[in-house]
């Protein structure tokens, strides 16, 4: 009897011992510093909630920078100048008088072919003028670029009016040949201006509808 209680609390205490739970293995694939429960394709450092292609500093709901406005459209204005560039309103010869042209900055015009018309003023004429180019509008044409600048004169046969360059680039046309102005009393100078057409003969627009300078000539006699 004594022999099979001492078997039975061996059986006891052995029914009753725990051994330590093993480790379960680890995903060889896993990395070690990562959540078990993130995505593995996700960047820790990464939202979840973020798109990656977006820029986190920019509103997904803000509009795009609206564009430029778009260039004005000027009206380029004609000088009469002197073979060296310089605007004058009086000359002493009828070929010292050179057109030049120029537009505001930040402007721009429709570049193309234009002609320019020498007209004389006379008190005495009904229309208070008259035409004073005296060769073909052909020969008077010139190229207008976007910005207003005069660059070169297309050509005519022969017959193209002289021309400068100024040290500035600007090519400046000579208006010669046109008729002298009518002489008058006590007056000392001609008057002349220059319109600036299309080349279908309409009016060109321009900042001031025509340029007008005087040249110096003999007053009339017997006054």
């Amino acid at each position: 009897m004594k022999s099979l209680v001492v078997s039975c609390s061996l059986l006891f205490a052995c029914g009753t011992s725990h051994d330590p739970k093993p480790e379960e293995p680890s995903d060889p694939g896993a990395d070690p510093g990562m959540d078990p429960g993130m995505d593995p394709g996700t960047d820790p450092g990464t939202d979840p909630g973020t798109d990656p292609g977006t820029d986190p500093g920019t509103d997904p709901g803000m509009d795009p920078p609206p564009p430029p406005p778009p260039p004005v459209v000027g009206r380029p204005r004609y000088l009469p100048s002197a073979a060296t560039g310089a605007t004058a309103s009086t000359f002493e010869s009828k070929d010292e008088v050179y057109l030049r042209a120029e537009l505001a900055s930040g402007e721009v015009v429709t570049a193309g072919d234009y002609t320019f018309e020498v007209t004389v003023l006379d008190a005495n004429n009904p229309q208070g003028a008259f035409p004073g180019s005296t060769d073909a509008p052909e020969c008077r044409t010139f190229h207008l670029t976007a910005s207003g600048r005069i660059d070169a004169l297309p050509p005519a046969g022969g017959c193209e009016h002289g021309s400068v360059t100024t040290v500035d680039g600007d090519l400046m046309i000579q208006l010669d040949p046109y008729l002298d102005a009518p002489p008058q009393c006590q007056v000392t100078t001609g008057s002349y201006c220059v319109l600036i057409r299309n080349l279908d003969g309409t009016m060109a627009l321009v900042a001031n509808g025509g340029t007008c300078f005087t040249v110096r000539q003999p007053a009339k006699d017997g006054c």
